[in-house]
Formats: structure tokens, sequence, C-alpha cells
């Protein structure tokens, strides 16, 4: 019997699904970068190996230790959330000819035939290579419209996903060093039948031929320095990947040309991998997402305070941070903090270990769009923003709206701006393609059905992705017409700024009524209330931020705020300005002492 082996690229910051046999492989893809200790899995840093380029390349650094490290008579790479079908049966695909499955587990294991190892040795010892179908690219969506070649496709994602000089410099390369593959290039990047995702399983020679091709392409165009990486995008980072994809629809096509015995299999997504225990995915545990960074996060922690100082005792919170430049011991801090006070569980996201689709264009403040995709294990979600004070228990609101997909309140600023300005709410509603009627919604508060976003939206958010829509934009685009409408107390707007007040007053009557209870506070817009301290609209957010481990960094910003930047002239010749603010044995003075030798630790 010959020998199979299907390596498959899993990610080291997540436990997902594993198929149990000995055709398939595990593998973490950039395993220099596992922080476990002694993982069970097979990683891609051992002997010859590229793990450390895990960014640039993605599931490629695996499909090199395969090549590098083992031997087999057929080679096989797949994702964790990406394997062929090995199925009799042909089952409905989207636009990118992907069959879409809810989760990998035993029973979809069995039905896409992936627990047969005599069939699936049976089936590949027959062909040379084993691939996907094409897809039709001019099916597919780009910033520019559907666009009828592979070529075109790419170039209208120039400066989004690659550059389209990525693409001519790859054309040079190969023209230069395989001319014998120069004519099927022409011939699959001026076609619509694309081949992406890298996934397959072929012949040891056709193997080791692919990896030599991409290896030296590569390498030819990192000596010619002709793509920078520097100062590119996240997503931009694996232009190297995008290219070695390109190769592997060009090799494939090459070999079909060439009359190689090809077997086309179906492309199976799945939504849902994960394994792990989350103690937020507890069903009777109400999940509280943020997104947080250094600034916020002390308005981050003051919010989860709340929430839980203003729970019942029979109501349990979890919180889910999302972030991208905090250091360990600020998140120590956190956790720590709230699972000694209160019990209560704090997991911080780095957002640059979140992998989507390749051509998935995101950054932390639109991560709250994607959280279907990104917390599979969750079916449903309290979004807040960080700038808000939770006054009352949430798990009547969180259980009472099972059935609308999005639960929120109306946007007040945003509603009232557009009552007071009729060419901006014309050219606004233009833009998002809602009607006059619908009001528009916030996302400071939202609940979220993840569960049903999952199905048939991924594409329109994509799209408003790419447009550079903002989360609010792209909830009230997408969603707008099946947004449930909670009452204003939810977002009960508070702003220190006059001219954000004003358009308050342009909201009917109705919104003012609904404010009767306090559900929840947003301190909306700028001055922040660490930039106002002793102004009396601020005072709920005070008496949960002294409570918070993040207080000192607070009161630096309350003192910063409020010291005069042109102190009276008069005064630069008499007593020293700091002395003024802060005479000596004042309460003020041993604060501002305080402040300071804080800020030189």
């Amino acid at each position: 019997m010959v020998n199979v082996k299907i390596y498959v690229s899993h990610r080291i910051d997540q436990d997902n699904e594993v198929v149990k046999n000995e055709v398939f492989v595990p593998v973490r893809c950039g395993a220099q970068y596992d922080e476990h200790t002694s993982p069970e899995m097979q990683g891609d840093d051992s002997g010859d190996n590229i793990s450390e380029y895990r960014m640039n390349l993605g599931e490629l650094t695996v499909q090199y230790w395969a090549w590098k490290n083992t031997d087999s008579d057929y080679y096989g790479l797949c994702h964790y959330r990406r394997y062929l079908s090995f199925s009799d049966y042909q089952f409905p695909v989207d636009e990118k000819n992907q069959v879409i499955e809810n989760r990998l587990d035993n029973q979809t294991i069995e039905k896409y035939g992936l627990n047969d190892v005599e069939k699936i040795t049976r089936v590949v010892s027959n062909y040379d290579i084993v691939v996907p179908p094409y897809a039709d690219i001019s099916k597919m969506y780009t910033p520019n419209g559907p666009q009828p070649s592979v070529y075109q496709h790419f170039c209208a994602y120039d400066h989004f996903l690659v550059n389209k000089e990525d693409l001519d410099n790859l054309i040079i390369v190969i023209t230069r060093l395989y001319p014998h593959l120069c004519k099927s290039m022409h011939e699959y990047l001026s076609g619509k039948k694309f081949l992406g995702y890298n996934c397959y399983i072929m012949k040891k020679e056709l193997f080791r031929e692919l990896c030599e091709i991409e290896y030296n392409v590569i390498t030819e165009l990192k000596k010619s320095n002709c793509i920078d990486l520097k100062n590119r995008t996240s997503i931009q980072q694996r232009t190297y990947g995008f290219i070695c994809e390109w190769i592997f629809g060009i090799f494939v096509y090459h070999l079909e040309k060439m009359n190689y015995s090809i077997c086309r299999k179906q492309l199976v997504f799945f939504n849902n991998c994960s394994t792990y225990k989350d103690e937020c995915a507890d069903s009777d545990t109400i999940p509280l997402v943020f997104s947080t960074n250094r600034y916020l996060l002390p308005f981050t922690q003051t919010a989860l305070i709340s929430a839980l100082e203003n729970k019942s005792e029979y109501t349990d919170y979890c919180a889910i941070v999302f972030h991208s430049e905090l250091n360990g011991s600020e998140i120590l801090e956190t956790k720590n903090f709230f699972l000694n006070k209160y019990q209560c569980t704090v997991k911080f996201i780095n957002i640059n270990d979140i992998r989507l689709e390749s051509d998935t264009i995101f950054d932390e403040k639109s991560v709250v769009v994607l959280l279907p995709w990104i917390l599979e294990k969750h079916d449903k979600v309290i979004y807040l923003h960080s700038d808000v004070i939770i006054n009352e228990d949430l798990s009547k609101l969180y259980c009472e709206s099972y059935f609308p997909i999005i639960s929120a309140p109306i946007d007040p600023i945003l509603n009232g701006q557009c009552m007071k300005n009729r060419s901006f709410n014309d050219e606004l509603r233009t833009k998002l393609g809602i009607s006059a009627e619908q009001p528009i919604y916030s996302t400071n508060m939202m609940i979220l059905n993840l569960e049903k976003m999952r199905f048939g939206y991924y594409e329109l958010i994509k799209e408003g992705l790419i447009k550079k829509y903002s989360p609010k934009e792209i909830i009230n685009s997408v969603f707008g017409k099946e947004i449930f409408m909670l009452s204003a107390r939810w977002n009960e707007c508070i702003s220190m700024n006059r001219d954000t007040e004003i358009l308050l007053e342009y909201l009917p009557k109705m919104y003012s009524d609904q404010l009767d209870h306090h559900g929840i506070f947003h301190y909306v817009g700028y001055p922040k209330p660490c930039n106002r301290p002793f102004d009396i609209k601020t005072a709920a957010f005070w008496s949960y931020a002294r409570q918070s481990p993040g207080y000192e960094s607070l009161v630096v910003h309350a003192v910063m705020s409020n010291i005069p930047s042109n102190p009276p002239v008069e005064d630069k010749q008499k007593t020293p300005l700091k002395y003024k603010l802060c005479p000596v044995g004042s309460v003020r003075y041993e604060m501002a002492l305080k402040i300071i030798n804080l800020l030189r630790r």
C-alpha cells in the first residue's frame, strides 16, 4: 500500500479539532513562537525549517518542513479548517467553490470521508495529483467589482492584499527561471479559472518540484529587493504567501496541460473547529466583549467593575478583551484583579494573532464586525465600548434578545446630526443604502447573535471593510433592517462638549422619555471623564474608577488635563507655577508627588 501523508497546518494560539488517523499529520504552524511549554502536536520548527516566517508564508512553513524532514509516496497539505472531501456526494458550494460546513467534529469527519483511510489511500494512489475544482474568479468580489481574470482580480486589490507590482515581478522571475512554465502561467493568469488555498495531495516527485519552484522564486524575489514589507499592513505581510498560492495554481494548470492524471475533490471550509474549554463559553455565563488599548485599559476596567457591581447574585459575567499593544504585566494585573475580587474570568486576545481568510482586511477597530468568525465557540455576546458605565444587571436583556440577529439602541449623536443637517443625512443614507425611515443604530452597546451572523453575511462585511467603512457603518448597512431597537436608556449619552450636546437637542421627546431609568451611561466623544474630574457628570465614572487597577493612570490624566498651559504673565516672576498649583504641604502637593514617583518607577 502506498504511503499517503496529508500535513494539516494548525494555529499555535488555538486548540482545534484533529482528524486522528495515519493519513493526516497535524503540524503547528509557526511553532517557533508557540508559548506552550510541552505541546503534544508536532511543530514546524525542528530539523531544516523556516518556522520564523509564519507571518509571511502561513501554512507554507508546514509545507517546507514536510519537504525537508519527511518521506512519503504522496504528500498533501491542508489547513485546520479546510479539508478535501472524500465523500461520494457533491455538496452545494459558495462563490469560491467551497463547501461551507458549520463545525468540524466526529460527525462531519465521517460525513466527508476523512476517517476512511483505506478509501483515501485507494483514491489518491490512482492519480498523480488530487486538488479542488477551479473556482470562477470572475464571480468573486473585488474593491473594483468582479474582474474577468486572475491577474485583474488581484490587481483590483492593489495595496489592499498585495501590490500590483508583486504579480508583475513574479511573472518576470518565472519567465527567467522556468521558461517552460511561461505559456501556462500567462494562460492561467489571463483566464478566470482560479485554484487557491494551497490544498492538495500529489506524488512525491511533483510535490518536491512544486516546493523547489516556490522556494527558488521567493529567494530570487528577496535577492532583487523588489518587495519591501516594512511599510505594509498586517495582511500585506503575507505577500509571499499569496505569491506561492499563485505559483500553486500555475503549477497545477501546467500539469493539467501536460496530461497528468488529476482527481478533483471538493474543498470543505469549516466555520468552527475549536476544541478548547473556554470559561467564557459556559452556557450560564454572559460574555462581555471589549476592544481596548493602553490608554483605554483603565476605562475598560472601570466599565467591567460597574457591570460586576450592579449584577444580581445569580448573574455570571466573563470578559473578552481585544487589544494590540498591552504587555504581559498589564494583562496579568487585570486578570488577577478581577479573578481575585469578583471571581470573573478576563480573557485577552491580541488581534495580531487572529487569522481569518487571507483576503480579510481588519484592524482593532473592525474586530466587532468579525466576532462571529473570531469567537467561534460563542453563539451570543454583549459588545461594549470601554467608555461606558453599566448601571443595571444585563442578564434579562441578554436572555430576551435571543431571536434578533442584533439588538442595539439608536445612536443619538448621529441621528441628531442627521436631523440637524439634511444634506449630511441624505449623503450618509445613500452611502449605506438605508432608507429615510430606518434609524441609525449605535455600536456602543450591542447584543450580537453570532450564530445567526455567521450565515450569509461574511462577504457583505468583507466588502464594507474593503471600502473602509467604519464598524458602525457596516453594522447599519448590512444588518440595519434586522436590528431590534433597544430602549435609549441602554445608550444614555453623556457629553462634556457643547457641540455634541446641541445634537442631542434635535432628537424627539421620545428619546428623552426613555431615560427615566439609567441602564448604561456612555461618555461620548471628548473630553473623557478623566479630563473633567470635577464635573458632576463624571461622578458615576469616578465612583467605579477608584476601585480599578488603572486608577493611578486616570489620576495622571486628570492632573495633566487640568494644568494651565499659559499661566498669567505676572505669575512668572513670582512663585513658580508648580508651587501655585500644588502648594507645599497641601493634599494636592502630596498627590502630585505620588504621581511623579509612580511615573519614575
